[in-house]
C-alpha cells in the first residue's frame, strides 16, 4: 500500500522551538532553532520513510469555530515567544522550497484538516501516518491509520494506543472527554483522571453508556460524573475532529518530489533558502560542492552500522579495564555502551547491575553526558565524575539546557544522526570534551567545573537514591481534608457572588470580578485582565468573596500539586519519595527539583507548612534541618565590604532590625515590627535591583515614601549603591558577571539596546553574583558533608539541607554539620547555621 504522511506543522514547530538551542541563529542574528528542527524532521522523514504523498497542515490565524462553542477554549495559552514569532514567515517558505503542499482553512485547526485527509486516506486505501505528538489524533487510528510521534520516534497503531492510554482508538474521544485537556483549557469531568476514565470505559464502553448507567456507579465517582455531565459533553464536542471539510487538493499534487528531482530553478531557491538560514550542514548534504575544508567542518556524521564491528564482549572488556581508569558511558537506544581507550562494549539492560558492581570495585572515573542518569541504571554505590558534557555546556551557556546532539552541533558544527554507531558516538564524546574544555579554559571556568559541579553530581545521585520517607497515611489525611475545605470555600464563594462558576478558570473568574462585580481592573494580559495571586491580594479588601477565592486557590494548588502528586510518586515498597535534582535548569547555578518540586513547597501559610509534615524520619531516627542564615546578605556584605552590614553580622544582630535602625535613624531597641518589615523588604529588594515602584507596591506605601526609604538606605549603605552601579556597567562592558567562585552569567550585549530588556538584564546582573555565590557555597558544603558524614544528606532546598540521623548520635552529627557548613568557605563576615531536629521535616523547623 502507498503511504500518505500528514504533518501537524504548528505542533512540530512549537516542539522544535523548545527542543533545540534557543541561541541558534543565522548570520544576520535571526533565530532559527524551530525552523532547523522542522527541516531536520522533514529531511529525516523523506529519507527514511519514503512517503508517496506528503501534506503539511497549518492552524488558521482566525479563531477556531470551537471558540464560538466555548469562549474559554485555549484561553490559558500564553503569547508566542518573540523569537519564535520571528521564525513564522519562513515556515511556509520552507514548504514552498521543499515543494510540500500545505493547507490552511480560516476558522479551522490543523487537527480538522488532518481528520478530513485521514478519512480520504482510508477511502483511497492508503497507509496514513499523522505526524504529531497530540493525543487527540489517537481517535483517528485504525488498521491503516497511525499516529507517528517523530520527536520520540514512536508509531502508535491500535494496540499502541491501548498500551499508551489504556483505551482503544474508538474510545479515545470519550476518554479525552472525561479527563479533559489542561493545555487547551478543555474542562472534562473534574476529579476524573486517566485511571478513573479507563476503568469506566472498560466497564461501560462509551461516554453515553456511562451516563445511562450512572445509578450503578457508586461512591464519589457518581457525584463527579453527575456534576460534570455538561462539561463532559461540551468537551466531547470540542475534542471531536471534523472529517468532512472541503479540501481543494488532489493526491497527485501531494506526490513527494525529492530535491535531486527539482528543476534547476527550484534547486537554486532551496540553496538560497538554506544559506539565508545558515543551515550549512544541510546545504552540504544537498549541494556538496564546497571546499573540502568547509565540508569537513560541517558534514553530518555518516550512518554506519548501528552496532560497531569493533565491539568486544563485556567479559573481555571488564577484564582489560584498569582500576581508576577514565570510563566513558553512553546510550544507544535501549542499550548502554562502555568505552575505555580504544575498547568498546555494549551492555544489555539485564547486564547493568552486575556490571555496576564490578565498576564500583574498580573505582573508575566516569565520563559522558548526564552521568547521573547512567549511574541509576548501573545502580552504582559511590561513583566519581571526571567529565560530564551536560554540566560543562551549561557553565558556558546557562540560558538553556542542551541535548548531546545540540552540543555537538553548537561546538563541533556537526549533525549527529540517530543511527550513528557507538564508534561515532564515542568519537563525538571525546571531540566534544576537547572543544568544551578549550572553551572552559578561555572563560576561566575550569575550577568551577572540577571543584564544584562535577563533585556535586555524585552528591545529588546519593540524595536521589536515598529519597525521603513519606508518611502515606498523613498525605491521604491531608488530601481528604483539603478536598472538604475546597468544597466549603466553593459554596461560600458561590453564595457571596450569587452564581456558580469555575473558580480555577482565569477567564471565568475575570468575568465575575471585572464584569459582574465591577472591580477595578489591573494588569492587562492577552486573554483579558490578570487574576493572578498578586492581583487578587492587591484587591482582597474590595469584595467579601476575595479572601475566600485566594484561600481556594491555595488549597486547590496544595491538593493537586502536592498531596495528590506525592501519592502518585511514592515508591510503593520503600515508601520513599525520590525527587530528581536538576543541575542545569537555572542561570545562577541554583539547583531545582522535579517529581516532586521540593523547592516550591509553600511555607508562608500554615496549610502550606503542613505539607512538610508528610516527610518523616524512620523509627529510631530524626530529621535534622540545617539552614544558612541570611546567606545572600552575608555575601552582599562580603562583596561590597560595606561597614554597616559587616558590623551587624559581626555583632550577630538581627540584620533587618539593624538595617531599620540605620535607615530610620532610631536606636535598635526602638525598632518596631512594622519598621523591621519595611527594612526586610529593602534588604531583599533594593540589593537585587528593585526600584521605587516595586518597593512601594511591596510595602503598600506611596512612591514618595518608597523613594525616601531608598535614598536613606543608600546614604547609610553607600557601598551597596556603588556595587549596584558598578555591576550594571561591568555587565554591559564585559558581557558577563561573576560569582565569588568564578561562575559566570553571560549576557548578549545587543539585548542592552532594547529598553524592555535592559532593566530586566540589569536586575539579573545584580542578583547573579549574590544568588550564584550562595548556590556555589551551598554546593561546596554539600560536597564536604557527603564525603565526611556517616549519615545521609537527604535533600537540598535552596539554603537548607536535610539529614536523616539515628537518635543516639544526633548531638555529635549536629555539631559536625554546623562545623562543616560554617567553615566550608571563609567570608569577611561569619557564616551562621540555624539547626533544628524533629520527627518530620515540619517539626525540624
Amino acid at each position: 500500500m502507498k503511504k500518505l504522511y500528514l504533518i501537524d506543522i504548528s505542533s512540530l514547530f512549537f516542539r522544535s522551538y523548545y527542543a533545540i538551542s534557543l541561541h541558534m541563529k543565522n548570520e544576520k542574528g535571526e533565530p532559527t532553532n524551530a525552523l532547523y528542527g522542522v527541516f531536520k524532521m522533514l529531511h529525516k522523514l523523506t529519507k527514511e520513510q519514503s512517503p508517496d504523498y506528503l501534506i503539511s497542515c497549518f492552524d488558521s490565524k482566525k479563531a477556531s469555530f470551537r471558540k464560538e462553542i466555548y469562549p474559554d477554549y485555549k484561553a490559558n495559552r500564553g503569547e508566542m515567544p518573540e523569537d519564535l514569532e520571528q521564525q513564522v514567515p519562513y515556515l511556509k517558505m520552507m514548504m514552498d522550497v521543499l515543494k510540500i503542499p500545505y493547507i490552511e482553512k480560516p476558522g479551522f485547526e490543523a487537527d480538522d484538516i488532518i481528520g478530513t485527509l485521514a478519512l480520504l486516506g482510508r477511502k483511497k486505501k492508503l497507509n496514513t501516518y499523522i505526524i504529531s505528538g497530540d493525543k487527540d489524533f489517537a481517535q483517528l487510528v485504525d488498521k491503516n491509520t497511525f499516529l507517528y510521534d517523530t520527536m520520540k520516534d514512536i508509531i502508535y497503531d491500535t494496540q499502541g494506543v491501548k498500551n499508551k492510554w489504556g483505551v482503544f482508538p474508538d474510545q479515545m474521544l470519550d476518554y479525552l472527554s472525561l479527563i479533559g485537556d489542561s493545555s487547551d483549557n478543555i474542562p472534562g469531568v473534574r476529579g476524573i483522571g486517566p485511571k478513573g476514565a479507563t476503568t469506566l470505559l472498560e466497564k461501560y464502553g462509551t461516554l453515553k453508556k456511562i451516563y445511562k448507567n450512572i445509578k450503578h456507579i457508586s461512591g464519589s465517582a457518581q457525584k463527579k460524573l453527575i456534576d460534570g455531565e455538561e462539561d463532559a459533553y461540551l468537551s466531547q464536542e470540542l475534542i471531536q475532529l471534523k472529517t468532512d471539510m472541503k479540501i481543494d487538493l488532489s493526491l497527485k499534487e501531494a506526490a513527494l518530489e525529492l530535491p535531486h528531482q527539482f528543476s534547476e530553478q527550484d534547486q537554486k531557491q532551496l540553496k538560497d533558502f538554506l544559506e539565508k538560514l545558515s543551515f550549512k550542514s544541510f546545504r552540504n548534504v544537498f549541494f556538496p560542492n564546497k571546499s573540502s575544508s568547509e565540508q569537513k567542518k560541517t558534514q553530518p556524521v555518516s550512518k554506519p552500522a548501528h552496532k560497531s564491528k569493533g565491539l568486544i564482549k563485556k567479559e573481555e572488556f571488564l577484564e582489560q579495564l584498569e582500576p581508576y581508569a577514565s570510563l566513558w558511558l553512553g546510550s544507544q537506544e535501549d542499550h548502554m555502551y562502555l568505552a575505555f581507550k580504544k575498547r568498546i562494549t555494549l551492555l544489555e539492560p539485564s547486564d547493568y547491575k552486575d556490571v555496576g558492581k564490578i565498576l564500583d570495585e574498580k573505582w573508575v572515573r566516569y565520563c559522558g553526558y548526564n552521568l547521573k542518569s547512567s549511574w541509576k541504571k548501573l545502580d552504582c554505590v559511590k561513583p566519581i565524575a571526571e567529565w560530564d558534557a551536560m554540566v560543562a555546556g551549561h557553565l558556558l551557556d546557562s540560558k538553556t539546557s542542551k541535548s548531546f546532539k545540540n552540543l555537538c552541533y553548537l561546538y563541533l558544527k556537526s549533525t549527529l544522526e540517530d543511527s550513528s554507531s557507538v564508534d561515532d558516538l564515542y568519537k563525538f564524546h571525546q571531540l566534544l570534551r576537547s572543544n568544551l574544555e578549550t572553551q572552559l579554559k578561555k572563560s576561566n571556568l575550569e575550577s568551577v567545573l572540577k571543584e564544584i559541579e562535577l563533585p556535586t553530581i555524585s552528591v545529588l545521585y546519593h540524595m536521589e537514591k536515598r529519597g525521603l520517607l513519606l508518611d502515606v497515611e498523613e498525605v491521604e489525611r491531608q488530601s481528604k481534608k483539603l478536598e472538604v475545605d475546597i468544597k466549603n470555600r466553593e459554596k461560600k464563594i458561590f453564595n457571596l457572588i450569587g452564581e456558580e462558576f469555575n473558580i480555577s478558570s482565569p477567564k471565568q473568574l475575570s468575568v465575575i470580578l471585572f464584569e459582574k462585580l465591577k472591580l477595578p481592573k489591573g494588569r492587562k494580559t492577552k486573554s483579558g485582565y490578570s487574576t493572578d495571586s498578586h492581583e487578587l491580594i492587591k484587591m482582597k479588601d474590595l469584595h467579601v468573596s476575595l479572601p475566600f477565592i485566594i484561600e481556594h486557590r491555595e488549597l486547590f494548588k496544595l491538593k493537586t500539586t502536592y498531596t495528590d502528586s506525592l501519592l502518585s510518586l511514592v515508591n510503593p515498597k520503600s515508601k520513599r519519595i525520590h525527587t530528581q535534582f536538576r543541575q542545569t535548569a537555572t542561570s545562577t547555578g541554583r539547583l531545582s527539583s522535579v517529581n516532586p518540586n521540593l523547592q516550591n513547597i509553600p511555607i508562608r501559610t500554615e496549610r502550606g507548612r503542613q505539607i512538610r509534615e508528610c516527610f518523616i524520619a524512620p523509627q529510631g531516627s530524626k530529621i535534622i534541618s540545617a539552614d544558612y542564615s541570611q546567606i545572600e546578605l552575608r555575601i552582599l556584605a562580603h562583596i561590597t565590604k560595606d561597614p554597616g552590614l559587616i558590623k551587624a553580622f559581626e555583632n550577630d544582630l538581627d540584620i533587618h532590625s539593624a538595617t531599620a535602625s540605620e535607615v530610620f535613624n532610631i536606636p535598635l531597641k526602638d525598632v518596631t515590627v512594622d519598621l523591621r518589615r519595611k527594612s526586610k523588604a529593602v534588604n531583599f529588594g533594593i540589593a537585587y535591583g528593585q526600584g521605587v515602584y516595586g518597593l512601594a507596591e511591596a510595602l503598600g506605601v506611596s512612591r514618595q515614601e518608597a523613594r525616601d526609604i531608598i535614598n536613606n538606605y543608600f546614604k547609610k549603605f553607600k557601598k551597596i549603591k556603588d556595587y549596584i552601579e558598578t555591576t550594571k556597567e561591568e555587565s554591559f562592558k564585559k558581557g558577563y558577571v561573576e560569582t565569588l567562585f568564578g561562575r559566570k552569567r553571560f549576557f548578549d550585549k545587543s539585548e542592552f539596546k532594547n529598553p524592555r530588556l535592559k532593566a530586566a538584564i540589569e536586575r539579573a546582573a545584580i542578583n547573579a553574583p549574590l544568588q550564584g555565590s550562595a548556590s556555589d557555597l551551598v554546593k561546596k558544603a554539600m560536597i564536604q558533608l557527603d564525603e565526611s558524614l556517616p549519615i545521609p544528606l537527604l535533600s537540598q532546598v535552596h539554603d537548607e539541607l536535610l539529614f536523616e540521623c539515628p537518635e543516639d548520635c544526633i548531638e555529635l552529627e549536629s555539631q559536625e554539620i554546623i562545623s562543616i557548613m560554617e567553615n566550608c568557605v571563609k567570608l569577611k563576615v561569619p557564616l551562621k547555621i540555624n539547626l533544628a531536629i524533629g520527627s518530620s521535616w515540619n517539626e525540624a523547623h
